[in-house]
């Protein structure tokens, strides 16, 4: 039995916008104003991150067609099951039995499937599940937005659910939408406001700020805008502010102008009353725990990321 366009919606989670074109339904985080900006800025506005269809069934089989895209994660009741890589052959569904680990036989489930983090791919043309079967959107706690740069969108993980927005997400049963773009920063431009209320606004902004503004009053300008915007529409919500994590630098200059950059944001976010966790308790200034070494997260440095981020979180939430 194949789920109606209108029947897959309601399973999908941390979407702002779905499409139809041609029997493909395509699933968008953000706004059409956010992604024609964010092209302008860094590319990569089109990508799929944390956008994941969500819900409990008892087929004994689903199957999903994903003619586009990267990365695909499958999984079963909470545990990640398997990665579909970026060069699968297209033509092949990915299916989830009803399963468990050793094999059991399980009488229901919670099926989950990421979409890609960095690639646009955020793209199902069917989903098949057994005729009769019932297929239930998954209950969730609370809702989260994410706002960040390439490390929220997590850039240079191998697993794309082990990023921290994923991570945060899951541990609070949380609903989200992930707005993490590589290479973005403060712009007032940017800002849109979605059909979304979230119980928490998080934004980790300002690493790109560092090389991005030619002084400190430019980026404050975007910056304060920016908040200012943000807290409008969000003025009854906790939002929190992760200044930026270390990153390896090459001169005590440079050091001293990113902690400038740092002061500007968090002193921007105290102004206006919102919640400051300071990115230089989640991350240890260790090259291993990074992918490229200087500044993005490997899936063993988001782990510390995340555990620590969780940490701050939950003296809010």
């Amino acid at each position: 039995m194949k789920l109606t366009f209108e029947q897959i919606k309601k399973v999908a989670v941390g979407t702002v916008e779905i499409a139809e074109n041609d029997g493909v339904l395509y699933f968008y985080r953000s706004t059409a104003k956010q992604r024609e900006v964010w092209k302008g800025m860094a590319g990569n506005s089109s990508g799929s991150t944390g956008v994941r269809l969500d819900f409990h069934t008892n087929s004994r089989k689903v199957v999903f067609n994903a003619p586009y895209g990267g990365k695909f994660e499958l999984y079963i009741d909470g545990l990640l099951r398997q990665q579909y890589p970026a060069d699968r052959d297209k033509s092949e569904p990915i299916v989830a039995e009803a399963k468990g680990i050793i094999g059991e036989e399980l009488d229901e489930y919670r099926v989950t499937l990421y979409f890609p983090n960095h690639d646009e791919g955020g793209a199902i043309s069917s989903v098949e599940v057994d005729d009769g079967a019932f297929v239930r959107p998954h209950d969730f706690d609370m809702k989260m937005l994410f706002i960040g740069d390439s490390i929220t969108q997590g850039w240079e993980s191998k697993y794309d659910t082990l990023a921290y927005a994923q991570r945060v997400s899951m541990f609070f049963n949380a609903d989200s939408i992930i707005q993490g773009i590589g290479g973005i920063y403060f712009r007032i431009k940017a800002y849109d406001k979605i059909d979304y209320e979230p119980d928490a606004v998080i934004i980790s902004l300002g690493t790109n700020d560092f090389n991005h503004f030619p002084t400190l009053d430019d980026m404050r300008v975007q910056v304060s805008g920016f908040l200012d915007l943000l807290c409008e529409d969000f003025s009854d919500k906790k939002v929190f502010i992760i200044s930026p994590i270390w990153r390896a630098l090459k001169s005590e200059e440079s050091y001293t102008r990113f902690a400038a950059c740092r002061d500007v944001v968090i002193s921007e976010a105290e102004r206006r009353g919102l919640i400051h966790i300071d990115g230089l308790t989640l991350m240890p200034p260790i090259p291993a725990l990074f992918a490229d070494k200087v500044l993005h997260p490997n899936d063993l440095g988001f782990s510390v990321y995340s555990e620590n981020l969780i940490k701050a979180l939950q003296k809010y939430l």
